[in-house]
């Protein structure tokens, strides 16, 4: 751990030099935008919905944090990463922590330290650590809402918001989180006498999960609904309809085979079967993520480095979630089949 805070202060002691032309500064210029009373959605409406112009395309809670912070006096761009690399490593570590929790909870200690370095000091990691990106902090959130659903639903619906609130990738496996809630309220259904009122408290406690899922980015999001609604709009389409030119990540093979639109349709299918999957109880919680991840990272015409953290810390879930412990404390190396027939009962909390 204390590894993982030098690398970071190095990085942090470059200075801001080498994040100009990223993320980072485009989320401090909205929030200065936001601070002189102008709305930062309007661009996108200058635009045609197809060529990018560094346009505001994530739900305001970062533009709004930066907007906080000049209203505070901190007016630089080296002010608002003085504020936000700190906060971004204690989500960096708390993804570690998080990963290896999983291993250990299957009595497999030692793998949970190389899965926690990979996460640590993986090539995706220090490009984060590098760009000051939002992942660490929008992977950290969904981790804890995952984590906590069981016991804490609120809590675990609050958290999910966040993620949504501070990066919207997370919204490919909300579906899963749902479902994973339908299948702990089932749980505790049948675990008492069967009544008439089991498949209402199913239902209602759904409900209430997709309510405190929402409730912070719609908060977030009504000021500028109202504001500009044309331009909130267009906005958070124009990640769905943007070209993929420029991007050396974005692979041209599908879009070729495919085309534009053949190639998103094929994404989006591909997502839904990982929740079909997931809701059928073919596949567990975090695998059914990967599969999700997968045909986000490999199929979308516009992918970015930073996204395959994402699929990374969903692989190694994944692989925690398939383990299971020995007496000695290890994983026994049992018959494939027979594991992922007891994978969905074992779900990691």
């Amino acid at each position: 751990m204390a590894l993982v805070v030098v690398l970071h202060v190095i990085v942090w002691l470059k200075g801001a030099t080498h994040v100009l032309s990223g993320d980072a500064h485009d989320i401090w210029q909205e929030g200065v935008r936001i601070f002189q009373g102008q709305d930062p959605y309007a661009r996108t409406l200058t635009g045609d919905m197809l060529h990018n112009d560094n346009y505001p395309t994530y739900l305001p809670l970062m533009y709004l944090f930066s907007a906080a912070l000049n209203l505070l006096g901190i007016r630089s761009f080296e002010g608002f990463l003085a504020i936000w690399r700190p906060l971004s490593l204690v989500c960096h570590m708390g993804i570690g922590v998080l990963v290896y929790r999983a291993f250990r909870q299957r009595q497999t200690s030692m793998t949970g330290l190389v899965a926690a370095a990979l996460v640590f000091f993986s090539r995706w990691s220090m490009y984060l650590v590098e760009s000051a990106q939002l992942e660490f902090a929008t992977i950290f959130s969904f981790m804890l809402a995952v984590a906590l659903l069981a016991r804490f639903p609120r809590r675990a619906g609050l958290l999910m918001g966040l993620s949504l609130s501070i990066k919207f990738i997370g919204i490919l496996l909300l579906p899963l989180l749902l479902l994973r809630r339908e299948r702990q309220t089932n749980a505790m259904a049948d675990a008492h006498r069967p009544s008439p009122s089991s498949a209402s408290f199913q239902r209602s406690s759904m409900l209430r999960l997709s309510f405190w899922v929402l409730l912070l980015p719609l908060l977030i999001s009504l000021p500028f609904l109202i504001w500009n609604p044309g331009g909130f709009v267009e906005s958070l389409a124009f990640s769905i309809t943007r070209l993929p030119a420029g991007h050396p990540e974005t692979g041209e093979a599908p879009v070729a085979l495919f085309g534009l639109i053949g190639v998103r349709m094929l994404m989006g299918l591909l997502v839904a079967l990982g929740w079909w999957l997931y809701a059928k109880g073919r596949l567990a919680f975090w695998s059914a993520s990967c599969v999700c991840l997968l045909a986000y990272t490999q199929l979308n015409p516009v992918v970015f480095t930073q996204y395959y953290l994402w699929l990374l810390v969903a692989v190694l879930m994944a692989l925690a979630e398939g383990l299971h412990p020995s007496p000695s404390g290890g994983s026994t190396d049992t018959d494939a089949s027979a594991r992922a027939g007891r994978s969905t009962s074992k779900e990691l909390p």
